[in-house]
């Protein structure tokens, strides 16, 4: 696990503590390390994966961040195997990921959670086999739903700290919260912690869930490739770069999958 990588993304700087272009002297930040959204970019070599020809670039493009840090929550993090279940809550670009991961591990039930019902059919044709809207009593729905055991992985992808400690409860004994969602720095979890050592459940972090990002992003290619990823059903909408802030106001909406930004 990279220990220097973030504090570089966040300065806008790359990975050797520079930046490589200006504006009238002035150097200019590279966002998130790369430079989204730019239309020419320097990187370092470090940075370049190689993908195969039969892999579409808006597809690849998916795979770099969502994709990968989605699927490797549910594979990796969440261990998910045949049979077990599964809650993934929030279905935005890192849940809809998780649930073809999970889909990809064999995991039986697979439970998509969401405030937007609008959801629904992108969840279940991307893989989830039942479909909750998040309200306040979806957590005793999947209690009900198990009889009163629980899941073995819930895998919170919205990044609110409520979520995190309330879903605990539809974890089953032994079972695994999985966190990708990130919330504010400033924002704590909190757990009744004499339930949670009886319980003798875990929780995780996961953070992009790859030790190897390179092979990572080659065996989600694969898995494109080879039918068990259907990265390409997560695109609902294509922008001109000069639309940009319609793919951000569909993000924000939350009732669509994501959107490409086209530079052509």
């Amino acid at each position: 696990m990279c220990s220097e990588g973030l504090q570089r993304i966040w300065s806008g700087y790359l990975q050797d503590g520079t930046s490589r272009i200006s504006r009238d002297g002035q150097p200019i930040m590279h966002y998130c390390g790369i430079s989204t959204w730019a239309d020419h970019m320097v990187v370092s070599e470090a940075s370049c994966q190689r993908i195969p020809d039969a892999v579409p670039f808006e597809v690849a493009a998916l795979i770099g961040c969502g994709v990968a840090t989605g699927v490797g929550a549910a594979v990796h993090r969440g261990e998910l195997s045949e049979g077990d279940s599964v809650a993934v809550i929030g279905a935005g670009g890192v849940g809809l990921s998780a649930i073809m991961g999970a889909r990809m591990s064999g995991a039986e039930r697979i439970i998509a959670v969401d405030r937007q019902p609008d959801k629904a059919q992108l969840a279940m044709d991307l893989g989830a086999t039942e479909f909750l809207v998040a309200d306040d009593g979806a957590i005793n729905k999947v209690l009900d739903a198990t009889n009163g055991v629980g899941v073995d992985v819930v895998i919170e992808a919205v990044g609110n700290p409520g979520l995190q400690e309330s879903w605990l409860q539809a974890v089953r004994r032994g079972g695994t919260l999985v966190c990708v969602g990130i919330p504010n720095e400033s924002e704590a979890t909190h757990i009744l912690t004499a339930d949670f050592i009886r319980s003798e459940k875990s929780i995780k972090g996961s953070y992009y869930a790859a030790a190897d990002s390179a092979k990572a992003i080659d065996d989600l290619c694969v898995a494109y490739l080879d039918g068990y990823l259907p990265i390409d059903k997560l695109i609902s909408k294509r922008v001109p770069i000069t639309e940009v802030q319609q793919g951000l106001d569909s993000m924000l909406a939350g009732t669509e999958g994501r959107t490409v930004i086209k530079f052509d």
